[in-house]
C-alpha cells in the first residue's frame, strides 16, 4: 500500500494503539496478546494499529491484516529517547514490514552524540521510501520534523518531556497550532481518554487520532473505576438534586443554576475537558450562586462581590459528606468564590463557568450589546462559548 493510500485510509479516523511493555499485566515475554486487542479494534472499525516491538507488529498484521504504525521502545544508556532511537530499530521494523515507522523527534538527549538531523539523514539514505512518523512534544519540534522530511507528525510526547507542558488531558493547543503551520498530516495522540476528546481533536483539524490506554490497557481502565468507587463521590445528578432541595422552592434561583449548569456542561464537553475537570466544572456551576438567598436576606443584595464573599464557606459546608477529596472541594470553592472575577479565575473550568454564567445573566437581565461585546473581548475564550454568544446574543 503506497503512502497516499495509507493516508486516505486513516484520514478522519481513530487509530488504536495496542501495546504492552514489561511490568504490565498483558505483557508476556513468551507470546503476545496484542494481536487479540488489535482484532477487537478492527472489529470496532479501526483502520490501523499502532504497536511496539517486531513481535507485535508481525502478530497484529497476521491476525488482522491491518496496516501498522510500528515502533520499538528501548532504553539505551545515555539516551532519554526510547522510541525507535537508533538505525538498528528502524532496520528491524522495515524487515517486519511496518507500513509506518514512528521515531522520537523530540529534543531529548541522544546517547550516541548524534543530532536528530544526522540520525534522520542516515535513515533516509538507507530507506528513502519509508513512511516515517515523528513523535514530538512541542510546536518547534513539529516544524523541525517536517523540515527533516518526516511524512507525518504525532503529538505523542506532549507532556512527557521537560520542554512540553504537563496536562491531565490532550494538548489541543499544540494540535491546533501544528495543523495551521504544517503541510503534512498531524496525528493527535496522547492522553485522549474519552470519545468526546477524540472528536474534538478531529474538529481541531487533526488528520487522525490515536487512542491507546483508554481502550487497550485494562489496568488503567480498571484503576479509574476503582478510584471512583473507593471515593464514593456523589454524581452530578445527586449534586443537582441536593442543590434543588437546598434551595427550598426558590424557583428563580433553581432555574438560574440549572441553566448555567447546562451551558457549562455543553461547553465543557464541546471543548473536550477530561472527566475530572468536567465534573468539577459542573459541580461549581450547580453551586455557583449558593449564597444568593443568604446575601439577599443579610445585605438586601446578591451582588457579585457579596456572592463571592459568602459562597466559598457555604459551598464547602454543602459538599460535606458528598465524598469529594479536599483537593476537589478546594477547586470548587475557588471557582465559586471567584465566579464574577475574570481576572482571577484560571484554567478551562473557570473560564467556562464565567462564560456559562454570562450567557444566562445576559438573557435574564437583558444585557446591552455594549455589555455583550465587552464580555466577548474580556471574558469569553473558548471557541464553543464564543459560538454560543454570537448565535444567541448578537443581532
Amino acid at each position: 500500500m503506497c503512502k497516499e493510500e495509507l493516508f486516505q485510509k486513516i484520514k478522519g479516523q481513530l487509530i488504536i494503539s495496542a501495546q504492552a511493555v514489561p511490568g504490565e499485566p498483558l505483557y508476556d515475554e513468551n507470546t503476545t496478546l496484542m494481536d487479540r486487542m488489535a482484532l477487537a479494534a478492527k472489529q470496532a472499525g479501526a483502520p490501523m494499529i499502532r504497536t511496539s516491538s517486531v513481535r507485535d507488529v508481525c502478530a497484529i498484521k497476521k491476525m488482522t491484516g491491518l496496516p501498522v504504525i510500528g515502533l520499538i521502545k528501548i532504553q539505551y544508556p545515555g539516551f532519554d529517547r526510547y522510541i525507535t532511537p537508533t538505525l538498528q530499530e528502524v532496520d528491524a521494523l522495515v524487515q517486519a514490514e511496518a507500513e509506518i515507522i514512528a521515531i522520537d523527534c523530540t529534543d531529548q538527549v541522544r546517547g550516541d552524540g548524534q543530532s536528530i538531523e544526522a540520525y534522520m539523514k542516515s535513515v533516509r539514505e538507507k530507506y528513502p521510501e519509508a513512511v516515517l512518523m515523528a513523535d514530538i512534544s512541542t510546536y518547534e519540534e513539529g516544524l523541525r520534523a517536517e523540515a527533516l522530511g518526516f511524512d507525518l507528525v504525532g503529538t505523542t510526547m506532549s507532556g512527557y518531556t521537560p520542554q512540553s507542558p504537563k496536562k491531565d488531558g490532550p494538548d489541543y493547543a499544540l494540535v491546533r497550532k501544528l495543523v495551521r503551520s504544517l503541510s503534512i498530516p498531524v496525528i493527535a495522540e496522547g492522553k485522549v481518554h474519552t470519545p468526546q476528546q477524540a472528536v474534538k481533536m478531529l474538529k481541531e483539524g487533526a488528520f487522525a487520532v490515536v487512542v491507546g490506554g483508554a481502550v487497550t490497557r485494562p489496568l488503567e481502565i480498571a484503576s479509574r473505576f476503582y478510584k471512583a468507587v473507593a471515593a464514593g463521590r456523589a454524581s452530578v445528578p445527586e449534586i443537582l438534586e441536593k442543590m434543588i432541595l437546598f434551595s427550598k422552592g426558590q424557583f428563580r434561583d433553581i432555574n438560574h443554576f440549572l441553566k448555567v449548569h447546562t451551558y457549562a456542561q455543553v461547553i465543557g464537553q464541546m471543548e473536550g475537558l477530561d472527566e475530572e475537570t468536567q465534573y468539577l466544572l459542573e459541580v461549581a456551576a450547580i453551586t455557583h450562586d449558593i449564597a444568593c438567598p443568604f446575601c439577599r436576606e443579610k445585605y438586601g443584595s446578591a451582588a457579585g462581590p457579596l456572592q463571592e464573599k459568602e459562597g466559598g464557606p457555604m459551598v464547602r459546608t454543602f459538599l460535606d459528606g458528598c465524598g469529594l477529596s479536599e483537593t476537589e472541594i478546594e477547586r470548587i470553592v475557588f471557582l465559586v468564590s471567584h465566579h464574577h472575577s475574570p481576572n482571577v479565575l484560571d484554567g478551562q473550568d473557570g473560564r467556562i463557568l464565567l462564560e456559562a454564567d454570562f450567557l444566562v445573566n445576559a438573557e435574564e437581565s437583558g444585557y446591552s450589546q455594549e455589555q455583550i461585546q465587552k464580555a466577548k473581548v474580556h471574558v469569553f475564550q473558548t471557541e464553543s462559548g464564543i459560538r454560543m454568544l454570537e448565535n444567541l446574543l448578537e443581532p
